[in-house]
């Protein structure tokens, strides 16, 4: 196969990019924030509280960081998140990207059980006009496992497009738990197993573990945390390049309006630790992120978030019915 110049200019920058995403990761069960590579937590409220959703888990959007928490949706919901957010490094020309980043819907089936169903954007990436993208179509299942505790699992098919030379598919997966010791507590626990996409495209996702705490010192107010560990060692087809990283999540949500009509502020933070031989300069390895959220009788909520890192905009919104 003869390979054209724009070809070899993509799949160079494409290996850059990865090797660039790697060196910055920021994940949250393993989001890698920096180039754009988020496979973990969608959703404006999670980005707002510092992408911290492990130990909450309580929409739609939970089917992609922890799908035990799907349980706990009574009603049916459908659910969508807009993003956008500039990437500015050695490796990009700096063009923001935006567009439709999650959509999924989700519903109870009987009283032990719940489903989901999402079109996920884990990656997005421009550079020069051509436009990197992963996206990933996934069904998931929750299921109690006592009094207590839920159960979950995501499959995924996860598509990497890379412009100038082809796409390729392969499955992912998560497994998450949630229990709830309290009612004012809520402990969550995930693993993922990443798709693969190295021979084709030039990295894969990593495989992650995590978890997560959210809890409620009064009814008003919600505190979590996640720490995750993602294998960022084996991103790129050839190892000894990356060191693995460890990621540290913390949010505060304040419910400030109650009654039919609800107002909440968020606040939180990420930062990621683990480094590689490669340096390099002028890029956050940690962010700070604010948001609001309005939310009506139970059956919708909209949220707006900001996470300083690539100066990122998320914008979603759930309806119940």
């Amino acid at each position: 196969m003869v390979v054209t110049t724009s070809q070899r200019r993509a799949g160079l920058v494409s290996v850059g990019m990865v090797v660039f995403l790697c060196m910055t990761a920021t994940a949250a069960r393993a989001q890698i924030a920096n180039i754009g590579l988020n496979p973990s937590t969608p959703g404006a409220r999670a980005g707002s509280m510092g992408r911290t959703f492990i130990g909450i888990a309580d929409d739609a959007s939970a089917s992609i960081t922890n799908p035990a928490g799907l349980f706990s949706l009574s009603r049916p919901q459908v659910y969508a998140e807009f993003s956008s957010a500039r990437i500015e490094s050695d490796f990009s020309s700096g063009e923001r990207t935006s567009g439709l980043s999650f959509f999924g819907l989700s519903a109870p089936i009987g009283g032990r059980t719940a489903v989901a169903f999402s079109r996920h954007e884990f990656f997005r990436f421009k550079d020069f006009g051509d436009q990197f993208l992963g996206v990933s179509y996934a069904g998931s299942v929750s299921v109690s496992a006592g009094p207590d505790l839920q159960v979950g699992v995501t499959i995924s098919a996860d598509t990497v497009t890379v412009p100038g030379t082809s796409s390729h598919t392969s499955i992912g997966a998560v497994i998450g738990g949630l229990w709830h010791p309290t009612d004012t507590l809520k402990v969550g626990l995930v693993g993922a197993i990443g798709s693969k996409h190295g021979d084709d495209i030039g990295f894969n996702n990593p495989n992650r573990l995590g978890g997560g705490v959210g809890f409620r010192p009064t009814s008003r107010v919600l505190v979590a945390a996640d720490l995750v560990w993602i294998q960022s060692s084996k991103m790129l087809p050839f190892s000894g390049i990356l060191d693995d990283t460890v990621e540290t999540h913390a949010g505060l949500e304040f419910q400030a309006v109650t009654g039919d009509t609800a107002l909440f502020l968020r606040a939180g933070a990420f930062t990621s630790s683990g480094d590689s031989f490669f340096e390099i300069q002028s890029v956050p390895s940690k962010s700070a992120a604010i948001g609001v959220g309005v939310s009506g009788r139970g059956r919708y909520q909209v949220d707006f978030g900001f996470l300083t890192a690539n100066r990122e905009i998320r914008l979603s919104a759930a309806f119940r019915f």
